[in-house]
């Protein structure tokens, strides 16, 4: 098994060690200069941003140079690919950096799919709620961000001197309103003034997220059985019976 690419002009490349497909038929040299190799045909066929790419490229060695590193376009094939996902070893950012990768290539259907993989929603840490809630928002991903309201606004909410500002919208700034979809505003501070579990508790931000959820959806256009399958034990489940 190759270890490393090497080009026309005699530079070698490693082969990113995190992703590995040996029927690939396409390299990828990324920004730090690793190599990733895949298969041509599930860019062409998933994004038409690779499809006008490859048409237009004159090269036929099958290699391309992408401004990416090599731990967030690895974690966004293998997404795209319907690989399995493990964020075991991977941080925060280079996950937004994946995410950001499904708006660059349009591939709009890959990045709910990373978010709905990432559990618990604050496995890469509660203090980036507030980034993965608008991530949902430019998905428009109720459903995650859902998700997001009853665990990280939980978290947030007990934080000593009440961690980041979204999650009291009494205090908002006009820049929390300014990048999110004017209904998720609204649906987000109406849940807020309609409550009337105790704040600060498990039944509070539950209480929200079902709201936020109602606010947002209206009757069929989810059925009882997705919403079971996505809440599946998740207290929201049990709410929403």
């Amino acid at each position: 098994m190759l270890t490393a690419y090497t080009d026309n002009d005699g530079k070698e490349y490693k082969y990113y060690d995190e992703y590995k497909d040996e029927s690939g038929d396409l390299v990828i040299i990324t920004s730090d200069d690793l190599a990733i190799k895949v298969q041509k045909s599930l860019l062409e066929h998933s994004s038409p941003v690779f499809r006008s790419m490859f048409s237009t490229c004159k090269s036929d060695d099958n290699v391309i140079h992408l401004d990416h590193p090599a731990a967030a376009l690895a974690l966004y094939l293998t997404a795209l690919g319907d690989r399995p996902l493990d964020y075991l070893n991977n941080e925060y950012d280079t996950f937004a950096e994946a995410i950001e990768l499904c708006f660059l290539y349009d591939t709009l259907h890959t990045g709910p799919k990373m978010l709905k993989t990432l559990s618990p929603i604050g496995k890469l840490g509660h203090k980036h709620g507030y980034s993965l809630f608008k991530f949902s928002a430019r998905f428009d991903d109720v459903l995650t961000a859902c998700r997001i309201i009853q665990t990280i606004g939980l978290y947030q909410d007990t934080r000593l001197n009440g961690g980041d500002a979204f999650w009291r919208p009494n205090n908002w700034e006009r820049s929390y309103m300014d990048v999110l979809p004017s209904s998720w505003v609204w649906a987000y501070m109406q849940a807020h003034q309609q409550t009337t579990a105790r704040i600060r508790t498990r039944d509070y931000w539950n209480d929200i997220a079902i709201k936020f959820l109602e606010y947002l959806l209206p009757v069929g256009v989810l059925t009882w059985h997705e919403l079971q399958t996505f809440y599946r034990g998740n207290p929201l489940e049990t709410k929403l019976t």
